[in-house]
Protein backbone atom coordinates (compact mmCIF):
# COMPACT_ATOMS: atom_id res chain seq x y z
CA UNK A 1 0.00 0.00 0.00
CA UNK A 2 1.56 3.36 -0.98
CA UNK A 3 2.10 6.32 1.60
CA UNK A 4 -0.20 8.26 0.29
CA UNK A 5 -3.23 6.03 0.42
CA UNK A 6 -2.22 5.02 3.90
CA UNK A 7 -2.50 8.88 4.97
CA UNK A 8 -5.89 9.36 2.92
CA UNK A 9 -7.39 5.94 5.60
CA UNK A 10 -5.82 8.22 8.41
CA UNK A 11 -7.22 11.74 7.28
CA UNK A 12 -11.01 9.98 6.53
CA UNK A 13 -11.14 8.63 9.70
CA UNK A 14 -10.21 11.35 11.89
CA UNK A 15 -12.77 13.38 9.54
CA UNK A 16 -15.19 10.91 10.37
CA UNK A 17 -14.09 10.73 14.32
CA UNK A 18 -14.18 14.44 13.89
CA UNK A 19 -18.03 14.57 12.52
CA UNK A 20 -19.44 13.62 15.99
CA UNK A 21 -17.54 16.70 17.63
CA UNK A 22 -20.06 19.76 18.74
CA UNK A 23 -19.07 22.29 15.91
CA UNK A 24 -19.10 25.29 17.26
CA UNK A 25 -18.15 28.48 14.66
CA UNK A 26 -18.31 31.45 17.02
CA UNK A 27 -18.68 31.07 20.63
CA UNK A 28 -22.20 29.45 21.09
CA UNK A 29 -23.03 30.10 17.85
CA UNK A 30 -23.44 26.89 16.22
CA UNK A 31 -22.49 27.34 12.10
CA UNK A 32 -26.46 27.21 10.69
CA UNK A 33 -27.27 31.30 12.21
CA UNK A 34 -30.97 30.72 12.46
CA UNK A 35 -34.14 28.34 12.62
CA UNK A 36 -33.76 25.31 14.64
CA UNK A 37 -35.09 27.26 17.92
CA UNK A 38 -32.29 29.83 17.67
CA UNK A 39 -33.49 33.05 20.14
CA UNK A 40 -32.14 36.67 19.29
CA UNK A 41 -31.17 39.14 21.92
CA UNK A 42 -34.99 40.15 21.77
CA UNK A 43 -36.55 36.52 22.57
CA UNK A 44 -37.83 35.95 19.08
CA UNK A 45 -37.01 32.94 17.53
CA UNK A 46 -34.56 33.71 14.50
CA UNK A 47 -36.19 32.29 10.91
CA UNK A 48 -34.08 31.67 7.84
CA UNK A 49 -33.79 34.04 5.14
CA UNK A 50 -31.17 34.61 2.15
CA UNK A 51 -29.01 37.09 3.57
CA UNK A 52 -28.40 33.74 6.47
CA UNK A 53 -26.14 31.75 3.53
CA UNK A 54 -24.43 34.43 3.42
CA UNK A 55 -23.46 34.13 7.43
CA UNK A 56 -23.44 30.54 6.63
CA UNK A 57 -21.13 30.40 4.15
CA UNK A 58 -18.17 32.47 6.34
CA UNK A 59 -18.98 30.51 9.37
CA UNK A 60 -18.34 27.85 7.23
CA UNK A 61 -15.24 28.88 5.87
CA UNK A 62 -14.02 30.03 9.25
CA UNK A 63 -14.64 26.77 10.85
CA UNK A 64 -12.60 25.28 7.86
CA UNK A 65 -9.76 27.82 8.12
CA UNK A 66 -9.10 28.16 11.65
CA UNK A 67 -10.54 25.12 13.22
CA UNK A 68 -9.77 22.42 11.07
CA UNK A 69 -6.72 23.49 9.08
CA UNK A 70 -4.66 24.09 11.64
CA UNK A 71 -5.11 20.42 13.01
CA UNK A 72 -5.15 18.58 10.39
CA UNK A 73 -1.79 20.05 10.00
CA UNK A 74 -0.02 19.30 12.89
CA UNK A 75 -1.71 15.79 12.75
CA UNK A 76 -0.18 15.94 8.81
CA UNK A 77 3.22 17.16 10.19
CA UNK A 78 3.34 14.45 13.21
CA UNK A 79 2.75 11.70 10.72
CA UNK A 80 5.73 13.09 8.69
CA UNK A 81 7.71 12.99 11.97
CA UNK A 82 6.52 9.82 12.41
CA UNK A 83 7.52 8.05 9.34
CA UNK A 84 11.03 9.98 9.74
CA UNK A 85 11.81 8.92 13.05
CA UNK A 86 10.36 4.38 11.49
CA UNK A 87 12.77 5.07 8.92
CA UNK A 88 15.68 5.83 9.91
CA UNK A 89 17.97 3.34 8.47
CA UNK A 90 15.85 3.41 5.33
CA UNK A 91 16.64 6.83 3.11
CA UNK A 92 13.59 6.67 1.48
CA UNK A 93 11.19 6.81 4.67
CA UNK A 94 12.77 9.36 5.59
CA UNK A 95 12.49 11.38 2.16
CA UNK A 96 8.74 10.46 2.45
CA UNK A 97 8.60 11.58 5.54
CA UNK A 98 10.38 15.07 4.42
CA UNK A 99 8.31 15.53 1.90
CA UNK A 100 4.80 15.23 3.95
CA UNK A 101 6.07 17.94 6.39
CA UNK A 102 7.00 20.02 3.41
CA UNK A 103 3.84 19.63 1.26
CA UNK A 104 2.40 20.78 4.88
CA UNK A 105 3.73 23.11 5.36
CA UNK A 106 3.53 24.69 1.44
CA UNK A 107 -0.07 24.25 1.98
CA UNK A 108 -0.09 26.25 5.38
CA UNK A 109 1.55 29.37 3.95
CA UNK A 110 -0.63 29.24 0.72
CA UNK A 111 -3.95 28.60 2.79
CA UNK A 112 -2.95 31.24 5.11
CA UNK A 113 -0.72 33.61 2.37
CA UNK A 114 -4.04 33.83 0.44
CA UNK A 115 -6.48 34.82 3.38
CA UNK A 116 -4.18 37.47 4.13
CA UNK A 117 -3.67 38.91 0.65
CA UNK A 118 -7.39 38.79 0.17
CA UNK A 119 -7.81 40.64 3.47
CA UNK A 120 -5.68 43.07 2.40
CA UNK A 121 -7.07 44.13 -0.87
CA UNK A 122 -10.82 43.89 0.04
CA UNK A 123 -9.85 46.12 3.04
CA UNK A 124 -8.27 48.69 0.87
CA UNK A 125 -11.20 48.26 -1.81
CA UNK A 126 -13.85 48.93 0.83
CA UNK A 127 -12.72 51.57 2.49
CA UNK A 128 -15.14 54.08 3.73
CA UNK A 129 -13.23 57.33 4.47
CA UNK A 130 -10.30 58.81 2.84
CA UNK A 131 -8.68 58.81 6.54
CA UNK A 132 -8.67 55.17 6.25
CA UNK A 133 -7.41 53.58 3.82
CA UNK A 134 -7.25 50.20 5.41
CA UNK A 135 -10.54 48.73 6.96
CA UNK A 136 -10.54 45.17 7.58
CA UNK A 137 -13.65 45.38 9.63
CA UNK A 138 -16.56 46.01 7.01
CA UNK A 139 -16.28 44.38 3.74
CA UNK A 140 -17.90 40.76 5.22
CA UNK A 141 -20.59 42.40 6.73
CA UNK A 142 -23.91 42.49 4.35
CA UNK A 143 -26.88 44.88 5.21
CA UNK A 144 -29.83 43.01 4.62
Amino acid sequence: MKVWSKILIVFLFLAFLFSFQSVNADNDKGLVPCGRGIIDSNGNTVECNFCHIFELADNIYKFVVFKLVPIVSVLMIAIGGFIILTGASNPEGYKKGMAIIKITVIALVIIYGSWLAVQFVLGILTSTSNVDWYNPNTWNQFNC
